[in-house]
């Protein structure tokens, strides 16, 4: 009975702050052509769903970047948690990358047109190529950092998934150094397939950023392994 109650507090509070805060964000998003609207938006949705939720973020290394700076941060993928955990996490203004599908949501869709989402397409790969080059174009104009889930997806099992090209082909497009993120207990806080936020601590651990400066797509395999290796050594 516990934990049923539990499911339907969450989906309530989700629910309830997700359409409040994207209805916002289409409301005075429309003002703001550099999205910084809805970024305070969705870090004030981020807060209130893990605060009414009891979830705590620790994050070591988040005051270490510079703030005058612009950064590809590329986290691992455990929790439906962990995107508002990274909004909570990161003071800087943020956009991410985001398959198509979910643009065509009434409100919540709008909120990520407005926002300066990047819209991924992964079933054509000459259109999400050119998406990309072009969203790099945009965010180095606006000067905002990018969220990018290198695995693609939510790993199932918890562990390291293999990194698809994709948000590194971005960086080295924009510029950007990358930025490696390790979201630890996440994943203990929503369970796979669990509709659920369970109280407790998430731990997020920022590296040192990597210079994307002198790579080349041929030697981008090094790149992905070097970010690759750093997440992975920090979930141990």
């Amino acid at each position: 009975m516990k934990n049923l109650i539990r499911s339907i507090w969450t989906i309530f509070t989700v629910v309830v702050l997700t359409v409040l805060f994207a209805s916002l964000s289409v409301l005075f998003g429309i003002f703001d052509r550099r999205g910084r609207i809805v970024n305070f938006f969705a870090r004030s949705w981020a807060k209130l769903i893990l605060a009414v939720n009891g979830v705590t973020v620790h994050c070591r290394g988040c005051g270490d970047l510079p703030r005058n700076r612009s950064y590809v941060f590329m986290a691992n993928h455990t929790s439906a948690l962990d995107i508002p955990v990274l909004f909570a996490a990161l003071p800087f203004q943020l956009r991410m990358m985001a398959k198509k599908e979910l643009f065509r949501f009434p409100i919540f869709g709008w909120a990520l047109a407005i926002g300066g989402y990047i819209k991924v397409d992964r079933e054509n790969r000459e259109k999400a190529i050119a998406s990309l080059q072009a969203a790099a174009s945009r965010v180095v104009r606006h000067n905002v950092s990018v969220v990018v889930f290198p695995e693609g997806t939510r790993s199932s099992s918890g562990e390291l998934g293999r990194f698809k090209k994709g948000g590194f082909m971005f960086a080295l497009d924009a510029g950007y150094p990358i930025v490696p993120i390790t979201i630890k207990r996440s994943r203990d806080r929503t369970p796979n397939r669990q509709m659920v936020i369970y109280p407790g601590s998430v731990d997020v651990v920022v590296d040192e950023p990597i210079p994307v400066e002198g790579v080349t797509p041929e030697t981008r395999d090094h790149l992905i392994e070097r970010t690759f290796l750093t997440i992975q050594a920090n979930q141990a």
